[in-house]
């Protein structure tokens, strides 16, 4: 399948800041690049996306579907385009369809080293990291994480994850600071075994079926990235 992501605009919207270089793009399946000529890929296992227009729950946007099966999954990944140290922010929005999908998968988004089968696969996964976490049976708030390649820093959000509409917030705010925020509120930040300066980083977020069949469903929206280089 094609990339679910397409550029549509490059003024900000919810964005606290203003950066050399800004991008939003709405999540559908039509294969794109965008201003810098970032090809956006897919990483799948058995899952698929479901394109729609606004409704009465939700504006324009995809449905990403895990796949009915255990350990199926439906990431997308960005390319090494952004670098720790540069003040690199990204902000998304979604929601799970019901409690159960929220109960019954593994979510990431943010920046990270690995792609996103990598992230999906573990709640502690390898490599560097700035990114939200939810896993359930494990998060019942949305978690704050960062690594350092070696060990994970996750501190508690003290937002619920549920099913109305979230936006997500990683951003750095200045060399190795990270602060995590929701729907615009900080809800952490993290300097302790974050992302070294200098680190080449993407964007990946997407959904894991951690438990079987049915298939697990998050609504993503706009998603924005920023970074002052």
């Amino acid at each position: 399948m094609s990339s679910v992501i397409k550029s549509v605009s490059s003024q900000d919207t919810f964005i606290p800041r203003r950066m050399n270089r800004r991008f939003i793009y709405v999540v559908d399946n039509a294969t794109t690049t965008d201003e810098i000529g970032e090809v956006l890929a897919n990483d799948i296992s058995g899952g698929t996306a479901t394109w729609a227009g606004p409704s009465a729950d939700d504006g324009a946007g995809a449905t990403l579907l895990s796949g009915a099966v255990l350990n199926n999954h439906f990431f997308v990944n960005t390319q090494l385009n952004y670098r720790a140290g540069r003040l690199v922010e990204a902000y998304i929005r979604l929601r799970f369809l019901t409690a159960a999908d929220a109960a019954n998968a593994r979510l990431w988004f943010g920046f990270t080293d690995q792609l996103g089968s990598v992230m999906a696969a573990a709640d502690d996964p390898a490599g560097n990291y700035a990114a939200f976490r939810s896993t359930g049976g494990v998060d019942t708030n949305w978690r704050c994480c960062v690594k350092d390649a070696v060990t994970q820093n996750p501190q508690d959000s003290g937002v619920v994850v549920g099913i109305v509409k979230t936006i997500l917030g990683v951003r750095e705010v200045s060399a190795g600071i990270w602060q995590f925020l929701i729907d615009g509120v900080i809800r952490q930040t993290l300097s302790v075994n974050a992302p070294a300066p200098g680190t080449n980083l993407r964007i990946t977020y997407g959904i894991r079926n951690i438990v079987g069949a049915p298939t697990r469903q998050v609504h993503v929206g706009r998603l924005y990235i920023a970074s002052d280089d």
